[in-house]
């Protein structure tokens, strides 16, 4: 028959072995409410019982693609690209909001800005982007550093500004329907070629929508 000390002594360890099967929640999932679990990805929400973010269908979760974080409230999204895993090649700025897109060398096999969407993309190194699309409307900033940093970049009906430096950093640039076009080629051979909204608009080294002649319909 069992000793107290031995019952004792099997409770305890019993205990032990239990505690290495407990999920140590981190403070990083503490909440009070599903806004605080929104930068998850895949999306949680929060279990007010416990106070912790648990998986689930967050309707105040960030779009999949928003890896860096976002704002709900000021439909805001960052996208970080800094290797080809990171965004499973290329990536789009999730319909309704506007989108900082980072891309690094080999980080992005296409990037595209949807809509009506403001859209910050910078390409640095060889072969961060592909092809570059903006939006039809709303604003787009391209800045491409770096060999072959991006293909083609299509302005579509963007108000548009695009930066290339390095040789090669573009190749071709098109402001297409752009309400406005701004480009510039910067150091050499950046562009390999460029296709302004208007003879008017064509300038030494890019585009500039906002000399005179260059038509120019941005509200």
């Amino acid at each position: 028959m069992k000793t107290v000390l031995q019952l004792a002594l099997g409770a305890l360890i019993g205990i032990a072995i239990s505690s290495c099967w407990v999920d140590r929640k981190s403070s990083d999932f503490a909440c009070t409410k599903d806004e605080d679990c929104a930068s998850f990805t895949p999306s949680r929400v929060c279990d007010t019982d416990v106070g912790y973010c648990v998986p689930g269908d967050n309707p105040m979760g960030c779009p999949d693609a928003c890896n860096g974080g976002c704002n709900e409230t000021a439909k805001t999204c960052t996208i970080n690209c800094t290797n080809p895993a990171d965004c499973n090649g290329g990536t789009v700025c999730p319909a309704g909001y506007d989108c900082t897109i980072n891309c690094s060398q080999n980080g992005c096999d296409f990037v595209e800005c949807n809509g009506d969407s403001d859209c910050d993309i910078t390409c640095t190194g060889n072969n961060a982007c592909g092809n570059v699309d903006c939006g039809d409307g709303g604003e787009c900033n391209v800045t491409c550093v770096g060999s072959n940093a991006c293909n083609n970049v299509d302005c579509n009906g963007a108000r548009c500004h695009v930066i290339c430096t390095g040789g090669g950093a573009c190749n071709d640039v098109d402001c297409d329907s752009a309400c406005a076009c701004d480009v510039q080629c910067m150091v050499g051979s950046s562009c390999d070629s460029r296709f302004c909204t208007a003879n008017q608009c064509n300038a030494p080294t890019g585009c500039v929508s906002t000399q005179a002649g260059c038509p120019s319909t941005c509200n």
